[in-house]
């Protein structure tokens, strides 16, 4: 098999800028597995989706790598879906949900470069909201508002940012009266949550969709109704397991399309970055085998 030729883009700001320090051990591995690399580091939001249009433009590059964290994976997704060029995976985040969820290595970049050296490709659906792109999930209400707290934790790293998000975002989130229609069925209900997910873990450490397959062509959602903040406390624990599904408060679904209206408005969250503070129409589908990916 000829060498491989990948393009590394790097987000530097990932993990509170600590992903700015691995560029080197980085290009020295991919070099140790006989991988030849370029480096492409993003200087501003929206950078990865721009380097990621590039490289499928030229059409010289045998894949991309995402070195960064869900936010950096999603940009790039956003360059290259629809394109035959894989996306592989160094995880560089605070969060790294889906790289988790694929089991693949999530705090050793070594063994993330030998998952991309094995060369094994497999092809996973994308989901799109509102003409944009994800290859996680949506996180719409509570969900989303512990991405924007979340952001607000600058001197805290790894999964205690998410623990101490959820907690405030308890404390202070209020539900919201919503009309949601799938497939199968329109109801108008208090929402509290509701995520929409191509793959099952979400939000630093919190199975929410523990169902999803991220190769069935269906997004799998979970609805959380209104609730006291103890219940969401007790809850939490639940949820973080994934064994969520059977409490009253909780409905699972799976569907294709997923459309929402909130008269007031509701924050959402697209694979772990705020997407907006207040959305009033959110229209979700799912897009099979619309990525190949190199794990």
């Amino acid at each position: 098999m000829s060498q491989l030729r990948l393009a590394v883009i790097l987000n530097p700001h990932s993990n509170r800028q600590r992903a700015a320090h691995q560029a080197s051990h980085i290009m020295a591995m991919l070099s140790h597995f006989g991988l030849e690399a370029s480096l492409f580091k993003t200087t501003h939001v929206g950078h990865a989706t721009s380097l990621a249009q590039q490289c499928v433009a030229e059409g010289t590059w045998n894949g991309i790598i995402a070195a960064g964290g869900d936010g950096t994976i999603n940009e790039i997704v956003n360059g290259m879906a629809g394109s035959q060029l894989p996306l592989s995976f160094v995880p560089l985040g605070t969060g790294n949900d889906f790289v988790k969820m694929l089991k693949l290595p999530s705090n050793s970049i070594v063994e993330a470069i030998r998952a991309i050296a094995n060369n094994q490709l497999r092809q996973i659906d994308l989901g799109m909201i509102n003409e944009h792109w994800f290859i996680n999930g949506v996180g719409i209400g509570l969900d989303a508002n512990v991405a924007i707290e979340a952001q607000k934790l600058k001197r805290i790293k790894g999964g205690l940012v998410y623990i101490i998000a959820v907690l405030k975002s308890i404390l202070r989130y209020e539900a919201r009266d919503l009309l949601i229609e799938t497939d199968d069925l329109t109801l108008q209900q208090r929402i509290n949550m509701a995520t929409v997910g191509n793959g099952g873990y979400h939000g630093g450490g919190f199975w929410v969709t523990p169902a999803a397959k991220i190769d069935d062509g269906l997004l799998d959602v979970c609805l959380t109704g209104e609730q006291s903040r103890w219940s969401m406390v007790r809850d939490s624990a639940r949820v973080r397991q994934g064994t969520h599904g059977d409490l009253p408060s909780v409905t699972m679904l799976k569907t294709r399309t997923f459309k929402l209206y909130s008269e007031r408005g509701v924050p959402v969250h697209v694979d772990g970055e705020v997407f907006s503070a207040s959305l009033h129409d959110i229209s979700i589908s799912i897009q099979p085998a619309a990525l190949t990916i190199r794990v």
